[in-house]
Formats: C-alpha cells, structure tokens, sequence
C-alpha cells in the first residue's frame, strides 16, 4: 500500500501545478526559450566572423597602402570592443597612417585595448607613460 505524502514535498508540487494558467503559460514559454537560445548562440557564433571579416579588410587596405580606408574599418570594430583593432588603430593614430598623427588618440586606443588584456597595447601604453607621449610623463603608471 502506498501512503500518500503529506508532507513539504507534496505541498510544493500543488503550488507549482496549482493554476492551470500558470501551466499553460509555462508551456508557451518552454517552446519559445529553444528558439530564442538558438537564436543568441547563432549571434554569438557568427560575431567573430564579422568582426574576422572587417579585419582582414583593413588588413587588405593596409597592404595595398589605403591607409584611410584601413583605419576606417578598425575603427568600426574598435567602438565594438574588439581589442586588436583598437591596439592597431592606436598604432595608426600614433604614426599618422591614415589619419592625422596624435599620440593623445593612440592612447585612448591603446588604454581601451589594455583595459581588455590586450598585452600589446599595455605595453605601449606604458612606454607612452613613461616617454609622456600623449600623456603626462608618470612612471609609475
């Protein structure tokens, strides 16, 4: 004979199927939720790629001496996040390729880049502290 349980267990399952509204907006929610998962790891999967592909525009831009044109796709990855192009808009910004020469431009570059890891940019940034290029002079920065 099975006993019938009375106890918390039992009472968590009636609050939970309780309302037959409540049910059924689950249901509605659960048959969504798949699609609006697939839909995010979709975009985060296809992002990178983008953002490779602007990439090697601007690589291709560079090679062939279109330095304005090279710069102005880093530039639309960099205001994304993308940590690499915003180190090599910074070395643009910095040697006045494709865009007018400013140190105080490639460090903002450089600092968003190592704010994100990006080792390359740290190390440049420091030596812009150190040598005070775009910067106040701080070694200890």
């Amino acid at each position: 004979m099975v006993e019938a349980d009375t106890g918390e267990d039992a009472n968590l399952g009636r609050r939970c199927t309780s309302s037959g509204r409540h049910a059924a907006s689950r249901g509605k929610h659960d048959r969504k939720s798949p699609m609006k998962l697939k839909s995010v790891a979709a975009l985060f999967l296809f992002l990178p790629a983008i953002a490779m592909a602007g990439y090697d525009e601007a690589a291709a831009a560079y090679r062939r001496g279109d330095y304005a044109a090279a710069f102005k796709e880093l530039e639309l990855l960099a205001v994304r996040g993308d940590a690499r192009s915003q180190y090599l808009a910074g070395m643009m910004c910095a040697s006045g390729k494709g865009v007018p020469q400013s140190h105080e431009a490639s460090v903002r570059w450089f600092r968003k880049a190592a704010d994100q890891g990006y080792a390359m940019a740290q190390t440049d940034l420091g030596m812009d502290y150190l040598l005070g290029r775009g910067v106040a002079k701080d070694e200890a920065e």
